[in-house]
């Protein structure tokens, strides 16, 4: 069954199959035999929740990111999306997802 979870990268659950790390740095604690897909996007806040200029973030990658998440999901993959922290990035990445799962009309 499919699933996507995310969050701080320590959270991981153990039946993970893909990883999708969008802080090329950080890597999972817990990961073992998981595919790890690196797709780095520039976080969009400046501490504390204050955006900076928005056009540091190329939306574009950040839907073709969202894209390939939801391609994965459909493809029965259990998909664990991750930043740094598990916040910023992540929460723009998993909005974009929760969008495109609703528009496809996606009911898993």
């Amino acid at each position: 069954m499919s699933t996507i979870a995310y969050g701080h990268p320590d959270t991981m659950p153990e039946n993970t199959d893909c990883v999708v790390s969008l802080d090329r740095n950080v890597k999972p604690k817990g990961m073992k035999n998981q595919t790890r897909i690196v797709r780095h996007i520039p976080n969009p806040y400046r501490g504390k929740g204050k955006p900076i200029d928005m056009s540091v973030v190329n939306m574009s990658e950040v839907w073709k990111t969202a894209d390939m998440i939801v391609t994965l999901y459909e493809s029965d993959k259990r998909v664990f999306v991750h930043c740094r922290f598990g916040k910023d990035r992540t929460g723009l990445v998993m909005r974009c997802v929760k969008n495109m799962i609703a528009k496809r009309g996606n009911k898993k």
